[in-house]
């Protein structure tokens, strides 16, 4: 029997999943120093030896990387009001850890693994009271349910949703660790101080930190937030990244990626409904290109009638649609905010604005394309995890949209957009990832800026005047002297009820003055070529950050955003010539639009000088005339009736506006010296335009006069 054991367990070692129960199992009455261990076997590696050898209970003592549970178990995170309960044991040390005998315990009740199972460091071990459910929000983790035959129950184990405490016990029953939330009153070893706040359906209680040095047992070494979210690391790599703004240059630049994918294209964006966008998309999807969208699936106001329409118009197109929804209280994020696309495996695409006709025509937003192989990775990772369809909220599109919701849409034909000039910097860029680590990479930038800040944004919560977040960023580099502008939108927060941008730039300008720092804040005026500020844009000396990232603590803590951060000069100047433009309360100078730019005439004759269609963006203030160039102006208005002398006349008009905004121009008169024709006769050789013009003004003065 022992000799056929013996070849069972070679047999099967191969097959043996570190961490899970092995086929020691079958034959416990072995003794492990019995076995004889192949060659082959020994030099498999240190890892596959430990795990035999932590099977061997009487003689543990024997392995020193091997420890008792006491010094390294912790409870990870645990999830009591939620279709699935789940507490997660980790092993927060750097040996492997042996829990069979292991308990954990509400009072009421406790569960005991019966199974040999080790933790190597690092790992986790679910305990959960539905192991398929479990599966649809942790697809991936080692579990058992609480119910098989790897654990065992007495007593009565369901953790309350309104309060309870979970307390993780060692072999010998010694208390290892307790988490008490909600309304229990425990107050018995391994916890100190007040409960932590209950969580809401659909949230579980996650440890801040793994290192068992920080560990305090009390409510201060945890936080609340959505189960299976992921927790991905910043990469850096070089890059060729191109440039564009929004309105403008946004749907032109996007419809050039995707004609000139070929194989593949990965999007997920709040929201979709441009025709063009979504005929483009449509016509790679048709012609073999893998088309698969993300889509958020409750976005402010719901779906529009046009995103419903184009999400079946491009699932019918042979695109994949998935979207990010609600389902039993589980979504891992708030929203997803993000608006990014890979292609190719190498170009991606990060951008400020949603993929909606309005915003891209009328919003001023920021965008790059990236050439990277590294990056492309990286957002497809990012991609496949948050669209994973077996996870319980990605839902397909028909589980969210009836066929009902598809209503016939004329998609336009789209030119090729591959006549471009564009812009190419060479860069070192960073992904940032929100809730992962994008605040706090952000915020090491602001902390090591020496120059400049710059900050262009849709809208920042005046809560973040009061808290330690990124501005107060802001005003500890403004105090080492770096020069701090912020530019906020001025349309939807800051009229009527709803003044948070006002009020953040009243409170921004009011404590620069107070700490008599270079830091100047002002809403974006009204005499700009867009209408909402829906940017999210930095910039930090020579670096710049394009995201979806507004300045509110659920955009950076609950919801599924991406940016990228931008190390070039170039790039930065790009942008930074932009925020100035955009910073200025009127940058743009008057329009020129005159009745007539040339003409000849003969001596005597009416010439009417009209620069009344003439336009500016806050108001012109003055139209001035000067004949001949000499500085001195001859008639003032936009509208002269005037009789010229013999000869050739260039008249110059200048046009002021409000702020002081110039623009100018010319027009040419040759007058020529009468011949003998009655006096009558003159206006027959006034140019058709020019004699128009004398008629409509003399009507205009005679009314005045009688008037």
């Amino acid at each position: 029997m022992r000799g056929q054991c013996r070849l069972l367990i070679i047999a099967l070692l191969p097959f043996i999943q570190m961490g899970l129960s092995s086929p020691f199992d079958l034959c416990e009455s072995i003794d492990i120093r019995d076995v004889a261990i192949p060659v082959d076997l020994e030099l498999a590696g240190p890892r596959i030896m430990e795990s035999i050898m932590v099977q061997d209970s009487s003689n543990k003592s024997q392995n020193t990387s091997v420890s008792e549970p006491q010094d390294l178990l912790r409870i990870a995170s645990l999830c009591p009001s939620f279709g699935v309960e789940y507490v997660v044991l980790r092993n927060a040390g750097g040996k492997i850890v042996e829990i069979k005998g292991c308990s954990i315990s509400d009072g009421e009740g406790e569960v005991t693994i019966t199974a040999n199972h080790s933790l190597q460091p690092g790992q986790e071990l679910y305990l959960c009271s539905n192991l398929s459910l479990l599966r649809k929000v942790y697809p991936n983790e080692s579990a058992y349910s609480i119910h098989s035959n790897a654990t065992s129950i007495s007593g009565r184990y369901v953790l309350a949703d309104e309060g309870d405490e979970v307390i993780l016990t060692g072999l010998d029953g010694e208390v290892i660790d307790v988490v008490v939330y909600g309304d229990s009153d425990y107050s018995g070893v391994g916890w100190t101080g007040k409960s932590i706040k209950k969580p809401t359906k659909g949230h579980e209680i996650h440890r801040k930190s793994n290192d068992i040095t920080l560990d305090t047992n009390s409510s201060l070494d945890w936080y609340i937030t959505k189960p299976a979210r992921s927790e991905f690391t910043s990469i850096g790599a070089f890059a060729l990244v191109e440039p564009f703004l929004a309105p403008g240059e946004a749907r032109s630049r996007l419809i050039r990626e995707f004609q000139h994918a070929s194989s593949s294209i990965k999007a997920s964006v709040y929201e979709l409904d441009d025709p063009e966008i979504v005929s483009v998309l449509s016509s790679r999807a048709r012609n073999a290109v893998d088309v698969s969208i993300l889509l958020e699936g409750q976005p402010v106001g719901g779906l529009s009638e046009m995103g419903k329409s184009s999400a079946w118009e491009l699932e019918d197109a042979g695109a994949t649609m998935s979207f990010l929804k609600s389902r039993d209280g589980f979504k891992r994020y708030d929203y997803l905010h993000c608006k990014y696309a890979i292609m190719d495996g190498h170009r991606s695409v990060i951008m400020s604005e949603n993929w909606v006709k309005n915003g891209i025509d009328h919003n001023r937003g920021w965008g790059v394309v990236v050439e990277s192989r590294d990056v492309a990775s990286f957002l497809t990772d990012v991609f496949e995890r948050d669209s994973f369809n077996g996870s319980l909220d990605i839902q397909p599109i028909g589980q969210v949209l009836d066929r009902d919701d598809n209503q016939m849409i004329d998609l336009p034909f789209v030119d090729d957009q591959d006549s471009m000039d564009l812009p190419q910097f060479q860069a070192y860029v960073r992904p940032l990832l929100a809730p992962d680590f994008a605040r706090d990479r952000i915020a090491d930038l602001m902390q090591n800026a020496s120059s400049r800040i710059l900050v262009e944004q849709f809208y920042c919560s005046p809560s973040w005047l009061s808290s330690d977040g990124l501005v107060s960023s802001l005003f500890s580099a403004a105090s080492r002297g770096v020069s701090v502008r912020v530019l906020l939108d001025s349309s939807w927060f800051s009229s009527g009820e709803t003044r948070n941008n006002t009020e953040m730039v009243e409170g921004l300008n009011r404590k620069a003055q107070e700490l008599s720092v270079d830091l100047r804040a002002r809403l974006v005026s009204q005499y700009h070529p867009f209408q909402i500020i829906h940017n999210k844009g930095i910039i930090i000396d020579n670096t710049t950050i394009v995201s979806s990232m507004n300045w509110v603590d659920a955009s950076f803590d609950e919801n599924r955003e991406v940016g990228i951060e931008i190390s070039s000069s170039e790039v930065a100047m790009y942008f930074g010539d932009t925020f100035w433009m955009d910073w200025a309360t009127d940058p743009y100078p008057p329009i020129v639009n005159l009745s007539f730019y040339s003409a000849t005439i003969y001596e005597g004759t009416l010439v009417l000088l009209d620069a009344s269609r003439s336009t500016d963006n806050s108001g012109i203030a003055s139209i001035r005339w000067d004949d001949g160039g000499d500085g001195s102006f001859e008639w003032e208005g936009p509208i002269n009736l005037v009789r010229l002398e013999p000869g050739k006349h260039l008249i110059s008009v200048i046009i002021l506006d409000k702020f002081n905004n110039s623009a100018t121009s010319e027009v040419e008169i040759l007058v020529l010296r009468t011949i003998e024709v009655g006096k009558n006769d003159l206006l027959l050789y006034v140019p058709l335009g020019v004699g128009t013009g004398v008629f409509v003004a003399w009507k205009i003065l005679k009314r005045i006069k009688t008037g």
